[in-house]
């Protein structure tokens, strides 16, 4: 096998592990009726892509797709990749108080300025577009 091959076949293993659906509570998987569903937003922007990296201070993976969890409230700690092109790739983190609806899907989203040193970090609900955690510059 051809070493191109190889790398592409890991990469592209890679990302179908990092994208799988993440429990975030103990027992037999619940249906979708009664959880919510929080999703990373891994081409929220042409520069970096937006993750779930923490739910209640527990980590989640390296780049989970799905996030299932319990209705309620839930700190949620956001991870924002931003690449400025070849002055590098900056990586910051910040965190919000979301209270998740069963049944209820929503999406992270983020931006960075400053290279990293400033990072605005927020939730919106996917169904009506409204930012329900934390808050958009």
């Amino acid at each position: 096998m051809k070493p191109l091959q190889i790398i592409m076949i890991v990469l592209f293993s890679w990302l179908i592990i990092s994208c799988a659906t993440v429990k975030t509570y103990e027992g037999e998987e619940l249906p979708s009726e009664e959880v919510a569903i929080i999703k990373s937003n891994y081409w929220g922007r042409l520069t970096g892509g937006i993750v779930v990296r923490e739910i209640d201070g527990k980590d989640v993976g390296f780049n989970p797709g799905d996030v299932q969890v319990l209705p309620g409230m839930h700190t949620v700690k956001i991870r924002v990749t931003h690449s400025y092109g070849y002055l590098g790739t900056t990586l910051a983190s910040g965190t919000v108080t979301l209270n998740a609806e069963a049944g209820h899907a929503y999406k992270v989203d983020g931006i960075t300025s400053g290279f990293g040193r400033s990072i605005w970090v927020w939730i919106v609900d996917e169904e009506t577009g409204e930012v329900v955690a934390g808050m958009k510059p």
